[in-house]
């Protein structure tokens, strides 16, 4: 399953202005800043790059599920036998209609109609960079594999991305009792729907606030980067492994992470060397994190990446 968002599109601007206006006259600067960050909403072509990757490294998979917001990619082959569209509306409450919010989309991913009881989740930043199987995202038992992130929640942080998983942590304490809160990685979640229908059992206030809430906050609870996973740990449907040995991850707006991204001047061959042969990583992801990166660059280094990784077409592809 896929999530994608073109930002550029007239329509949708239109419905997101509307929505953002209302959205900061209400919420405080804090949480108005980090939700309408244009961050959350730039594309970059990666859906075609995440797709090719797929096609090449993922063929176990029967079906894929693009979720958007009725939006499609002018070069995407619709009638794909083995791609799904789905929109918004067709698995979210019309109340919570229109949502700008990924966690309150992801929330409610489950309900979609056809959608196999075991299901992988991938936001369209991420690619995969070797060949994966069932096993990568299931154990024997059937019990979902965590990529753990073994960095500890900083209490004390006002970083959005620490805040969240406190206030995670503190939502899920509540329910279950005390338990040792694990970060996920950012990369392809294992999912399944009863583990998605027992979160909504368990922190049912929360979800619920969430779906209604259109655009992040950074006291939000993370859905499936976060709650699931802890949620399957502690009952025992899930096991946890180094996420450093599964996934790659670069963040734009961090300079440590953009200066080992950039550390070879014939910088293309060198990254793509780098991530899919010396680490031998199975995904990868490059975010912006909560700011956007708006440095020519930057965003061509990332497109040639892109490019380089992944030159041949798909047969997603017009």
């Amino acid at each position: 399953m896929l999530l994608w968002v073109d930002g550029t599109c007239p329509k949708w601007q239109a419905d997101m202005l509307s929505r953002r206006a209302a959205w900061e006259g209400a919420a405080d600067q804090e949480h108005a800043c980090y939700g309408t960050s244009i961050s959350r909403f730039k594309q970059r072509d990666e859906l075609r790059y995440t797709l090719r990757s797929i096609e090449k490294f993922a063929p176990f998979f029967r079906r894929i599920y693009l979720v958007t917001d009725g939006q499609v990619p002018a070069w995407l082959k619709a009638a794909h036998p083995r791609l799904h569209l789905v929109r918004h509306a067709d698995f979210i409450p019309a109340a919570s209609l229109p949502t700008f919010h990924s966690d309150a989309i992801q929330s409610h991913i489950w309900r979609i109609s056809g959608i196999a009881e075991k299901f992988v989740l991938l936001d369209d930043d991420m690619c995969f960079l070797a060949p994966v199987s069932t096993a990568d995202f299931y154990d024997t038992e059937g019990r979902v594999i965590v990529a753990a992130d073994r960095r500890r929640v900083q209490p004390r942080s006002t970083d959005p991305t620490h805040r969240r998983a406190m206030a995670t942590h503190a939502a899920l304490t509540e329910k279950l009792g005390p338990l040792s809160y694990m970060r996920i990685a950012h990369g392809p979640y294992a999912l399944t729907r009863e583990l998605m229908a027992d979160l909504w059992a368990t922190l049912p206030d929360q979800l619920a606030r969430l779906s209604h809430t259109p655009f992040r906050k950074a006291d939000d609870i993370k859905v499936t980067s976060g709650a699931v996973q802890n949620l399957a740990l502690r009952t025992d449907r899930a096991v946890a492994l180094p996420a450093s040995n599964i996934y790659g991850y670069i963040l734009l707006t961090s300079r440590t992470d953009f200066s080992r991204f950039i550390q070879v001047p014939r910088v293309v061959g060198s990254v793509a060397r780098f991530w899919m042969r010396r680490r031998m990583l199975k995904a990868l992801c490059i975010n912006d994190g909560n700011k956007a990166v708006n440095i020519p660059f930057i965003e061509n280094v990332v497109r040639r990446l892109y490019a380089r990784l992944f030159p041949e077409k798909s047969t997603f592809e017009i």
